[in-house]
């Protein structure tokens, strides 16, 4: 949870997280996220900052559902989340919030290979862009969030 605990977003550019939601014709979305959309509220719970129109956007306010897909320190993480939608961050925004209850997180790992990276990035105005991070990170700390519905 220390990848997404918004202390140096600066120090994260190039990481990237996978955010699998379920369309209405019950297909699979992949959106790409870095480590300045998602912030660590404790052991348990995620928000994560989205662009308010995406689709994305449309399946979790639909569905509460997500898993998270990363990799991380030679092995790929899967973090299911069950989530619900609070009040749009107007700074620096427009962004939907979404706190997620983790439901599930499960490491793999295979005893013949390490895996050596995920989908990677870079930035071609790095600066700015992680400042945006910062500010949108400090708001995620400060929004008064939600509290995600049952389990399963």
């Amino acid at each position: 949870m220390n990848l997404f605990d918004g202390s140096d977003p600066g120090k994260h550019v190039g990481f990237t997280v996978e955010l699998a939601t379920t369309d209405p014709d019950g297909w699979p979305r992949l959106a790409l996220l870095s480590a300045g959309e998602i912030f660590t509220v404790d052991q348990t719970r995620l928000r994560i900052a989205l662009w308010p129109e995406s689709h994305t956007t449309a399946n979790l306010t639909r569905t509460s559902r997500a898993t998270l897909t990363f990799v991380h320190g030679k092995m790929a993480y899967n973090i299911r989340l069950r989530t619900c939608r609070g009040e749009n961050l107007d700074t620096p925004g427009p962004l939907a919030v979404f706190d997620g209850r983790i439901i599930e997180i499960r490491r793999e790992v295979a005893p013949y290979a390490e895996l050596e990276s995920g989908i990677t990035f870079s930035l071609p105005n790095e600066e700015s862009t992680v400042d945006r991070w910062r500010d949108t990170i400090a708001a995620l700390a400060l929004h008064a969030g939600c509290m995600p519905s049952g389990l399963g």
